[in-house]
């Protein structure tokens, strides 16, 4: 008789938790759903306006993203805050324009192709095959030959450096 009297009392409280859970997630669903119908444009009231007690301001301190691949760049930066109003169309703020543009050096790469890794049986040294401008060499990481220097060697690829400007990745040639 204990056990049915407990079972019955654990059913109760079950169904009572169920039925809080179910009433928050209705309660939640039917609240996001309901609207006032005054702020729903064209429902008759349409003489809602907008007003600001300042007028919007844009900050216009930032680096254009389009121009970030470009040939071009320039010699001086903006440094100083611009702002546009744009109610009034003025612009305020110090503002450096630069006429004389210089082009970015372009590097040209010499060939290189890369056919493995070798390991010296003597010094238990790991030694790179890499062929730069048709000519073979074995180098070590960070060893420099014809300007290309061997930053890292993995047993796909390696990562060199040319002219200790720009590096790229070379994978292993077939």
């Amino acid at each position: 008789m204990k056990n049915k009297t407990t079972t019955y009392i654990l059913v109760c409280l079950v169904a009572i938790i169920w039925g809080v859970v179910a009433f928050k997630i209705f309660n939640h669903i039917h609240q996001a759903t309901i609207v006032d119908e005054e702020f729903i444009p064209g429902s008759g009231n349409s003489q809602i306006k907008l007003q600001f007690n300042e007028k919007p301001k844009l900050l216009l301190n930032y680096d254009d993203p389009f121009l970030k691949e470009n040939v071009y760049q320039s010699n001086t930066k903006t440094t100083n805050r611009v702002v546009y109003d744009v109610s009034s169309g003025n612009i305020s703020g110090r503002i450096k324009t630069n006429n004389s543009l210089t082009p970015k050096e372009e590097i040209i790469w010499p060939g290189i192709s890369y056919s493995g890794i070798i390991l010296n049986d003597k010094t238990h040294e790991e030694l790179t095959i890499v062929e730069i401008s048709d000519k073979t060499f074995l180098m070590r990481e960070g060893e420099i030959q014809d300007e290309v220097e061997l930053v890292k060697a993995y047993a796909d690829s390696i990562i060199v450096e040319y002219k200790k400007k720009k590096s790229k990745t070379i994978f292993k040639s077939k």
